[in-house]
């Protein structure tokens, strides 16, 4: 309705920053949404116009709108906590402030590369006996999978956990989580170790060149964000 002046407004402007590959620019449409709607969006500017009308845009708008919606401007959104529900909100208060969870002048947050390179480094040590039993007919026998394999499996756990109401979001579900990598990879090692010893010291240069060229691509990295 917008786009065909049927609210009210007109479109003056259009801007598009189409990402290239090697000199070709992607058309927008052959991309998925999380790089069209947040990386590279299209802006359209639009202008009202004397037709605009505002209960003839309610009533066009009110039969679109569905489920429960809240009508609070964005100024004084967290007085409220918005849907939450008072148990919610308290707990959302218990669990501390950012600068109390993570100490700002602390270890990791001076050095949060190195930290997060030893990190990566650790899940990938503990996902590789998984990773070997699930893509061993890889050349690597799935060492290069096995840090992605960590961190999602990890990352997952937590979140279910943490969605499902079973375990609060927090050190304690990621250490649950990190518990539920590690010990089907320990039963895999315990089960059949010399075979597993034997095939990692045979792809000792997939090792290496896996951690070579990881490094490059974490380093440039600091200081950057969302």
């Amino acid at each position: 309705m917008l786009r065909t002046g049927g609210l009210g407004f007109d479109r003056v402007a259009t801007f598009e920053n189409s990402p290239t590959i090697l000199g070709e620019q992607i058309i927008h449409e052959q991309l998925p949404m999380e790089l069209t709607n947040f990386d590279h969006p299209t802006i359209e500017i639009y202008r009202k116009t004397t037709a605009y009308n505002e209960d003839q845009v309610r009533a066009l708008l009110e039969p679109e709108l569905v489920g429960p919606v809240v009508d609070i401007r964005s100024a004084v959104a967290g007085k409220n906590m918005l849907l939450m529900t008072d148990e919610q909100f308290a707990e959302q208060r218990a669990s501390g402030t950012w600068s109390a969870l993570f100490d700002p002048t602390g270890l990791t947050n001076r050095h949060p590369m190195l930290t997060w390179y030893l990190m990566v480094q650790l899940l990938g040590v503990i996902a590789v006996p998984i990773s070997w039993r699930a893509l061993r007919h890889l050349s690597d026998k799935g060492y290069a999978a096995s840090k992605p394999l960590g961190l999602l499996i990890v990352a997952t756990v937590a979140w279910l956990l943490g969605s499902y109401e079973l375990l609060a979001f927090g050190r304690r579900s990621v250490y649950v989580s990190v518990l539920a990598v590690a010990t089907p990879a320990l039963l895999i090692v315990v089960n059949d170790p010399r075979r597993v010893a034997h095939e990692l010291r045979s792809i000792w240069r997939w090792i290496l060149t896996t951690e070579v060229l990881l490094r490059p691509h974490m380093w440039p990295l600091h200081g950057q964000g969302e």
